[in-house]
């Protein structure tokens, strides 16, 4: 099954209920997602509006379900592609958070993510949940970009953050380009534990937020890396130990997974 979008160039994902004005980033997604307990199997979603740097923000699932777990599924896109709500307390910019929970109360995600292929060009993986992926490839679209980033988080320093293991993140662009993560607010969080990384991982690892000196309030932490993209990180890059990464994958499964999903091994 595939569920498709298609948006003019330079329109910021517009849909036919914003008639012909820009939507912002959270309402330019191909496919919203909420309620309690949702899970989805074996489907492509893709939003095709085109590369981040002309396009702009363009979400191809935006998941706000209290619970969620995604199996073998297919996340297609470029700027935004995956949001992981919650939003954060506050926007930035004025209607930075226009859409369907811009108003509503925050409230925790916890969200499971296996087998799945998830593409993009910048802050492809980003938003406040709780999230953990499993044996999933993060393919960073080449678009001509300086650099690009796969994830930023924006959850509260007690959460747990994003969490991948025995992932595969893979990519076309130049060596050294691209950037496991950034904080899109100051205590998100990132752990990269057992995956292979290609050489377009840049040799910092992960990076701050533009101009903001506040990078080091960020939870990011990496373990077990190989490939060509592995190496020494910066010192506010946490380097669990064994035990360490062990004890946070046992949290996240335990977090993150549904009692329908008991039954994928490890």
């Amino acid at each position: 099954m595939r569920a498709r979008a298609w948006m003019p160039p330079g329109w910021y994902g517009t849909t036919a209920a914003s008639c012909r004005r820009p939507t912002h980033t959270f309402r330019s997604y191909t496919a919203f997602f909420s309620g309690e307990k949702l899970r989805v199997e074996d489907m492509t979603i893709e939003n095709d509006a085109g590369p981040g740097a002309k396009a702009g923000q363009a979400v191809a699932a935006y998941v706000d379900s209290a619970r969620a777990a995604f199996d073998r599924v297919r996340l297609l896109g470029n700027q935004d592609t995956l949001f992981c709500a919650p939003l954060p307390e506050k926007e930035r910019e004025k209607d930075g958070f226009l859409g369907p929970r811009g108003l509503a109360p925050r409230r925790a995600s916890a969200q499971y993510y296996h087998a799945c292929e998830i593409a993009g060009d910048i802050d492809f993986i980003f938003g406040g949940a709780d999230a953990l992926f499993e044996h999933c490839t993060l393919r960073t679209v080449d678009n001509g970009l300086a650099h690009s980033w796969v994830t930023a988080p924006s959850g509260a320093a007690q959460g747990l953050g994003f969490v991948f293991w025995d992932c595969d993140f893979v990519s076309d662009c130049p060596a050294g380009s691209v950037y496991l993560g950034r904080p899109w607010r100051p205590t998100g969080k990132t752990a990269v534990l057992d995956c292979r990384l290609g050489a377009h991982i840049a040799p910092e690892g992960f990076a701050g937020w533009n101009d903001r000196t506040d990078t080091a309030l960020a939870g990011f932490a990496e373990t077990g890396s190989t490939g060509a993209g592995a190496g020494e990180r910066p010192g506010w890059v946490q380097a669990f130990s064994a035990a360490e990464a062990a004890a946070l994958l046992r949290t996240a499964r335990q977090k993150c997974r549904m009692e329908t999903t008991e039954r994928i091994t490890e």
